[in-house]
């Protein structure tokens, strides 16, 4: 029988979908049978090598994917550390600590990152890079919209900051993000009595510190979206000297965002410039990053 070029076109769209399909199989089977492997090896003493092991297969895996990938590994970090470095994986606790060895597909790079504290661990595989990190602590835009949105539509944020020499300034970003606050936005700036969520800034006290740290709740759906696209904004912003960390932490529903220092801030402005304008300005920008993570964090 003959098919005409339509005919032909449609035999070879359905042959590949189906290809497609089988790969993606193929590669969610083989993860799930890593991800088993914790269950089944329960014996005590084995813990750190069993897991070690997995997380090695895991990256060989999932770096031989010739598809973007997203994968959350559920495991309890609480007592344990994972450290990825240098081809290897490293699983600290107190009982003992385990190396094992792992070789990514070629051209695949696997940065070097330290995961604790958390209840999963998050594989982001894009662009022949596969970032390892803490649920949420990748920067890149696209993984943080693979991220839940919030349960709830409308969120009213209450913006807090204690009281004393840097009120101004921390006055400054709310003013911001009030007059930025648009009903299309899906989220408010309201009043603490009657808020989903609270956002409470703070400067470093330590001068020495020039680090964004953001505290907050993982179990609240939503918040890691959120805090995602906070750390891609202000990761570019070129008055933080250090690389940001962020800190998952108990906090309620209170997003808690420590800035770095003041004093260093003060250091990089126009010293031939009054100061107050230029950290008045920078204030603006910190206002409109957050607003624009906002926005982002409660959106499909």
């Amino acid at each position: 029988m003959r098919l005409n070029k339509k005919g032909s076109a449609d035999v070879d769209n359905t042959l590949q979908k189906n290809l497609f399909i089988f790969a993606e199989l193929a590669v969610s089977m083989i993860i799930l049978i890593a991800a088993g492997s914790v269950a089944i090896n329960k014996m005590q003493d084995a813990e750190n090598m069993v897991l070690a092991k997995d997380v090695a297969f895991l990256i060989e895996t999932i770096s031989a994917s010739p598809y973007k990938l997203y994968y959350s590994y559920p495991v309890n970090l609480e007592t344990k550390t994972i450290n990825v470095d240098e081809g290897s994986v490293t699983i600290s606790s107190t009982k003992n600590t385990v190396t094992e060895k792992f070789m990514p597909m070629r051209g695949v790079s696997v940065p070097s990152s330290k995961i604790r504290n958390t209840v999963s661990v998050m594989f982001f595989f894009y662009e022949n890079m596969l970032t390892i990190g803490e649920g949420g602590a990748s920067s890149d835009e696209e993984y943080c919209n693979s991220l839940p949105i919030p349960n709830k539509e409308d969120l009213v944020f209450a913006i807090t900051y204690s009281s004393g020499s840097t009120e101004k300034y921390l006055e400054k970003i709310k003013e911001t993000m009030v007059l930025s606050n648009k009903p299309e936005d899906h989220f408010f700036i309201g009043e603490k009595n009657n808020a989903d969520f609270i956002i409470n800034l703070k400067f470093n006290e330590n001068a020495e510190n020039n680090n964004l740290t953001i505290k907050y709740d993982v179990t609240k759906t939503g918040l890691s979206r959120i805090v995602c696209y906070l750390n891609s904004g202000f990761e570019g912003n070129q008055n933080f000297n250090e690389k940001e960390k962020i800190n998952d932490a108990q906090q309620d529903k209170t997003l808690a965002m420590l800035f770095g220092s003041l004093d260093k801030l003060k250091e990089q402005m126009n010293q031939s410039e009054p100061i107050d304008p230029q950290v008045y300005t920078e204030m603006e920008k910190y206002g409109i990053i957050i607003s624009d993570a906002l926005k982002k964090g409660v959106k499909n």
